[in-house]
Parts: C-alpha cells; sequence; structure tokens
C-alpha cells in the first residue's frame, strides 16, 4: 500500500512540475510579446530622407561656428550642429558628420551662421536677431542664415518642416526666410554666475541651464565676479558694469537675478559692507539699489519676467577657511536673504532659495563658495526645476 501510495505522489508531482513549467513558458512568451508590442509602440516610423539637388543629407558635412570656450553666449553653434546631426540620424538614418568652421570647404556643406571661411556666406550681409533666420539651398551648398545660434536653430526647424511636408522628398534651388520663437533669458549674478573656479564657459551654470531648456532658449552669461547691489560699494558694484549695461540692452524676457552674496562679504578690507555702520545705512542703501536694478530692467522690458535666486550658504571647509564662511553665511542669513524675500513678496516675484540647497548639497562648492565644472549643472538644475514650469511661453 505504502509503495502504491509512493508511485502516485510521484505521479502528481511529475504532473505539476510539467504544468508548471507550462505556465512559466506561457507567463514569459506573453511577456515577451507584450515588451516587443510595447517597443513597437514606443519606436518611432522612419521618415523619408529628402534629396538635395541629387545629394542625400550623408553626403553633407554640418559646419559650425567655433566660438571661443570663454564666450559668454550659452547657446552654442556647435550644439545645434550636434542636435541636427542626432535629428538626421535618429529621423532619416542618414549620418552627417560636423565639422568647425576651421575645416577646409568640402564640396557638400550644411552652413550654419554667418562666416567669412565659406564663399556661401560672403554674399549676405544682413543681420538678423535672436530668433531670426535665412535658409538657402544652392547647389551643394545648404545654409542656415542667423546671427545667433537659437535663430539658427529657428531655421533649422523651419526646413526640417518643409523636408517632411513635402510628398515626393526632391529639392532643389530655394530660399527662404522667417522668424521662430526664441525666449531670451539673462543670468544676472556674480562670481558663481560667470562661473569663477571652471575657466571653460561651456562648464558654467548659465550654459547647462541653456542644455536644460533647450533652443528655444538664448541664455546670456551677464556675471561679474566681486559684484554687489549696494551703490556704496563704488567699482564693485553690479550696475556700474559692463555686464549690466549688457544685461539691459539684450531687453530680456527673463532675467534670474543672483546677486546679494557679496553685499554680505565680512572682509574688513570693505567698510561699506559694515551693515552696523550707521552711516553706511546699508539695509536702506540694499533695499532701494534692488528695486533701481530691477526697475531699469522693466523699463528696457515692461513683460520682463524676474526670478530672484536667494543666495547660497558658504560650506564651512577647510578649502574655504579665507572666505569667513561663518561670519558671511551669518550675513546672508541675517540681511541678504531676508531683504531679497521681502523685496521679491513686494514685487510679487517668484524666488529659487539656494540656502537651504546649499547646506544640503555641500559637495557642490567645491572650495566653500563656488562651484567647479560639472558641480555647477548641479547648481543649474536646481534652478531650472524652480524656474521651467513657470516660465511664460510665446502663444
Amino acid at each position: 500500500m505504502k509503495k502504491l501510495l509512493s508511485i502516485i505522489l510521484a505521479i502528481l508531482m511529475l504532473l505539476s512540475f510539467a504544468s508548471c513549467n507550462g505556465d512559466t513558458s506561457e507567463s514569459i512568451a506573453e511577456s515577451s510579446a507584450i515588451s516587443s508590442s510595447e517597443s513597437a509602440e514606443e519606436s518611432k516610423p522612419e521618415m523619408t530622407p529628402p534629396t538635395i539637388n541629387g545629394n542625400q543629407l550623408s553626403d553633407y558635412t554640418i559646419i559650425y561656428q567655433d566660438l571661443d570656450k570663454m564666450s559668454r553666449e550659452a547657446c552654442r553653434y556647435k550644439d545645434v550642429a550636434i542636435e541636427i546631426q542626432n535629428y538626421f540620424k535618429e529621423n532619416y538614418s542618414q549620418k552627417v558628420r560636423i565639422a568647425p568652421h576651421t575645416t577646409k570647404e568640402a564640396d557638400k556643406e550644411i552652413i550654419l551662421g554667418f562666416m567669412t571661411t565659406r564663399s556661401i556666406a560672403l554674399n549676405y550681409t544682413n543681420t538678423y536677431e535672436y530668433d531670426k533666420y535665412k535658409v538657402v539651398i544652392q547647389g551643394d551648398k545648404i545654409w542656415i542664415c542667423g546671427s545667433y545660434a537659437s535663430g539658427v536653430y529657428q531655421g533649422f526647424e523651419a526646413l526640417v518642416e518643409m523636408f517632411n511636408s513635402s510628398e515626393d522628398k526632391e529639392f532643389g534651388d530655394t530660399e527662404f526666410s522667417g522668424q521662430g520663437k526664441v525666449i531670451k533669458v539673462s543670468t544676472v549674478g556674480d562670481s558663481i554666475t560667470q562661473g569663477i573656479n571652471s575657466y571653460d564657459y561651456t562648464k558654467v551654470y548659465p550654459y547647462y541651464l541653456q542644455k536644460m531648456l533647450g533652443f528655444d532658449y538664448y541664455v546670456l552669461n551677464s556675471g561679474l565676479t566681486s559684484t554687489s547691489i549696494c551703490t556704496i560699494d563704488g567699482k564693485y558694484c553690479y550696475s556700474t558694469t559692463a555686464e549690466y549695461r549688457a544685461a539691459i540692452q539684450f531687453k530680456p524676457d527673463v532675467m534670474l537675478f543672483g546677486l546679494g552674496t557679496n553685499d554680505a562679504n565680512p572682509n574688513p578690507d570693505y567698510p561699506n559692507k559694515d551693515w552696523e555702520n550707521p552711516a553706511n545705512n546699508r539695509v536702506e542703501v540694499f533695499k532701494r539699489d534692488t528695486k533701481a536694478l530691477w526697475d531699469s530692467l522693466y523699463a528696457a522690458n515692461p513683460d520682463v519676467q524676474i526670478f530672484v535666486i536667494l543666495p547660497p550658504a558658504l560650506i564651512d571647509k577647510p578649502e574655504g577657511k579665507f572666505w569667513r564662511p561663518v561670519e558671511w553665511t551669518a550675513n546672508i542669513e541675517k540681511y541678504s536673504h531676508p531683504l531679497l524675500v521681502g523685496l521679491a513678496e513686494e514685487y510679487e516675484l517668484p524666488t529659487v532659495d539656494m540656502f537651504p540647497w546649499s547646506q544640503e548639497n555641500p559637495d557642490v562648492f567645491t572650495d566653500g563658495l563656488h562651484p567647479i565644472g560639472a558641480s555647477y549643472r548641479k547648481y543649474a538644475l536646481h534652478i531650472y526645476e524652480g524656474i521651467s514650469e513657470l516660465i511664460k511661453k510665446p502663444e
């Protein structure tokens, strides 16, 4: 009897094992089918690539203006060139080379912006604003003309729209111009905005912010080291600088106001920064001069959106002891920070508070005061997260 029960039990276990294996196989097959279905839905249908005067896109080299790394222009032609290169690869399966304007002229080129090294560009002297462009197809050359990389990107979008709306995808010589929609952003500030420590203006917060916002924005780095708000600081006052004048002339749609840190500097070499000295009347001067800066921006563009970037704390670490970080942070916390908060409330301006964030992210501030290199990206990301959903987009 025991032997019979053992046999029956063994048979049942085998049947159960087989059943489980079958269920598992079906489950794997079903999962695979769902995954394949999702992948098919996620993959974009490939577009038919255009033919330009008998040429395929893969025949061309994209030529971009190679700006000096120290340029304050955050929107770069090279980045636009890479964006175009990626678009052609992802949508048309066409691999296109890119090269700087110093490269010897090739037979077939897509030229971005004005440049004296290309014959086709010498025939045009018109200047274009941040959102204006001209597109010229002439023989084996395609020229997307614009004074700024943001305008060139708008021209590229118009060119792609022409490519994708055509049925036969065949194009000959043509020329057209237009205007896109670009939001101009000015980053007003001190050494953190300028990018001290990086020595490469592609590794500073305005540049990283440009990458995060995209090419429908043009970010201008208007920061200058050591500058403050108060006019009693003489040559260190931001409103006396060429960067301030450039920011006003720029007439930004968005202004990120990042001053106030140097106003709290406790260094005894700057006696006017003694907040407790009645002769300085620094609290009232700070409020008066902040309002004057904001009012001058409203005079340049009544529709400007001002975001107040509240100063970060200094980090008390050995690398930055000469900053006197404890005293400096105390001044920011007692004076600059609450005064800017109060003025922002008075003007009904949104703020991005860097003070608590800096204390929670001390690794960003490598010398106790400034980010460096890639750590500027973290700084920019916090600002981006604070402003991106609030920026008014053009209709």
